[in-house]
This record gives structure tokens, C-alpha cells and sequence, in this order.
């Protein structure tokens, strides 16, 4: 099928919401495309190409796509994406800027006006990381359960301890409750507040600043493996990696040997130190993307 939507579609797991296909069609053309069967309505407003599996994922997206404002997969969805060890189910819980009123009978939309902290993609898929997921999932289960959990994301590093005890003060900061819990689950430790802390606070300088169109923790696939990144904007290849002083020595060599290694690959790799947050992170970031875009 050619059709010039059809770039969108690859992007959303093969939908596309009405706004988007009016945008290239007239309404005329819409619905010859349904009445032709080329397009099959999901649900209101949003479309799917002819041979779309639906599967959990794809009516994850489509729930998405039919919010308005930033949305993203969350709580128990997002466990389960992620792989952690909770009994979630097949419900579809997302977190948006704008929650909608409408009740709907296997999915929950949360109203989150402070989203873009911690977020990232997976398969296509926005959804919260997965620090921030395990740690607002403590509403929906037991301490045992809790526990186990945290115990298996550590073996296995779905989550890493000094992001957690980082976005576990980033979340109490914004007011979140039903956290104390984590009190007493999380292991002790010294922590120096470095890099977790600092890509949270880069975070919000980016957004701050109008750009907040980033994923965090972008996973990348490389020749020598796989890549996780602090901060990308895939569509203009750009790369933003921020460090903390004391775990910046201990890895400067492979940190170096990353960069060339991006930088084959056509990417541009910005790095930051805690002095450069927020003013030169934003200036630098802000000249990268304007350069890239023209």
C-alpha cells in the first residue's frame, strides 16, 4: 500500500489515529479506505493497516494513541514490559497529561502531569523506565511481593540500585505518595548522588527548555552490543550522555571507546559534567538539534 501515511503507521505498530490520516487525506479518501478495507477501525478515532496482529502490545499503542497530550505505558503494563517480577495480568494501565473521564472496562489511564522524568521506549512502545515503575507499582502489591520483586530486577539489572534510591527522591520531591514502603525494602547503601541524580536533573532542564521530545535510557544495538544511553533523540541521531565526577575516572576508557563507536555509526555524542547542568547542557543540546534538523 502506498500511501504517504504510511511512514506514521510504521512508527505505531502499524495504526494511525484519524487526526493523523486527515492530515494527509481528505475525508473523502478515509472512508474509501475503510469502506475498501484498507484500513479496520481498532477503536474510536484510531486505524490499523489490513494484517495488524492485535496483540497486547498494539492495543497498548492504540490506547495511547487515543489520549491527548504525552502518554505513556505505566505501573503494572510497564512491569510487565519490563519483565519484572509482579502477577500484573493482561490490564492496560497508562499514565497521561490529560487523563479522560470515560471509564473503560480492562484499562486504567492516570493522570501524571510530571511524565517525562524517567521515561523511555521499548519496542516502539513510550513507557516509564523501569526504576520508576517498580517503585510506583507499591500501591498494587504486598511487601513480600514488593521485595521479591526489587531482589530479581537487581540480579537480573532491569533496575540498578542508585537509580532507584535516585528516583525514589525525585518522586517524594513531586509529592508522590505511597512510597514509604521502599523505606525499608531498599537496601542500604552509600550513596554519592551522582550520575542517577544528575540525569534526573537533566531531565528536567531538557523539558524546561521545550525539548523534552527525548527518550532516557535509550537502548541501542552496536556492533561490540547493547548500548544504554542516558538521553537520545533517535530521529536526528543525537546522543546525551551526562556524568557524575567519581564514576566518570573509573570508566573514561570505555566511555571513549563508546563515543568513536557512535560516531561511526553517524551519531553525534554530547557529554556533560554536573558543572554543565542546566545552562550549558541546555545551550549545547538546543545548537546540536537545530543543527541536525536543517
Amino acid at each position: 500500500m502506498d500511501y504517504p501515511f504510511v511512514s506514521i503507521t510504521s512508527q505505531q505498530r502499524g495504526l494511525i489515529t484519524r487526526q493523523q490520516l486527515l492530515a494527509e487525506l481528505s475525508p473523502k479518501a478515509v472512508r474509501h479506505l475503510l469502506s475498501s478495507d484498507r484500513l479496520c477501525v481498532v477503536r474510536s478515532g484510531i486505524y490499523a493497516l489490513p494484517g495488524v496482529t492485535e496483540d497486547y502490545e498494539t492495543r497498548l499503542m492504540a490506547l495511547l494513541l487515543s489520549l491527548s497530550g504525552a502518554a505513556y505505558v505505566s505501573h503494572r503494563s510497564a512491569a510487565l514490559l519490563w519483565g519484572l517480577r509482579l502477577p500484573t495480568g493482561d490490564l492496560l494501565e497508562v499514565s497521561a497529561e490529560r487523563a479522560r473521564n470515560r471509564a473503560v472496562t480492562g484499562e486504567i489511564v492516570h493522570q501524571n502531569k510530571g511524565l517525562h522524568v524517567g521515561t523511555t521506549a521499548l519496542r516502539g512502545l513510550p513507557l516509564i523506565g523501569p526504576e520508576r515503575t517498580l517503585l510506583e507499582c507499591a500501591r498494587f502489591f504486598s511487601p513480600l511481593t514488593l521485595k521479591r520483586a526489587l531482589e530479581d530486577s537487581l540480579i537480573t539489572k532491569i533496575c540498578e540500585l542508585d537509580r532507584l534510591h535516585a528516583t525514589l527522591a525525585c518522586l517524594r520531591v513531586r509529592g508522590r505518595r505511597r512510597l514509604t514502603v521502599w523505606d525499608e525494602l531498599l537496601p542500604e547503601r552509600h550513596f554519592e548522588a551522582s550520575e542517577s541524580v544528575l540525569e534526573l536533573r537533566a531531565a528536567e532542564a531538557l523539558v524546561a527548555a521545550g525539548m523534552g521530545h527525548f527518550q532516557q535510557q535509550y537502548i541501542l544495538r552496536t556492533a561490540s552490543g547493547t548500548r544504554r544511553l542516558d538521553f537520545a533523540f533517535p530521529d536526528l541521531r543525537i546522543d546525551v550522555e551526562v556524568d557524575g565526577k567519581t564514576v566518570h575516572e573509573v570508566r573514561f576508557a570505555d566511555d571513549r571507546k563508546r563515543d568513536r563507536e557512535l560516531e561511526l555509526m553517524g551519531r553525534l555524542v554530547l557529554r556533560f559534567t554536573s558543572e554543565d547542568i542546566p545552562a550549558v547542557l541546555v545551550r549545547d543540546v538546543m545548537r546540536a538539534l537545530a543543527s541536525r534538523a536543517a
